[in-house]
């Protein structure tokens, strides 16, 4: 999926189990964030309002 300022891409491997990339047009810091964000929701860990 891609947005303004950032893309991900979920994919499931023959060698991996699912792979996660997680890409932001020069933050690093929003990256960590949208990843954690990613991470928790996949596990379904997320918060629900």
């Amino acid at each position: 999926m891609v947005f303004a300022n950032w893309r991900f891409k979920l994919q499931v491997s023959d060698a991996l189990s699912v792979c996660l990339c997680v890409e932001s047009r020069g933050d690093s810091q929003f990256m960590l964030v949208k990843t954690a964000e990613l991470l928790a929701n996949i596990s379904g860990t997320e918060e629900r309002p």
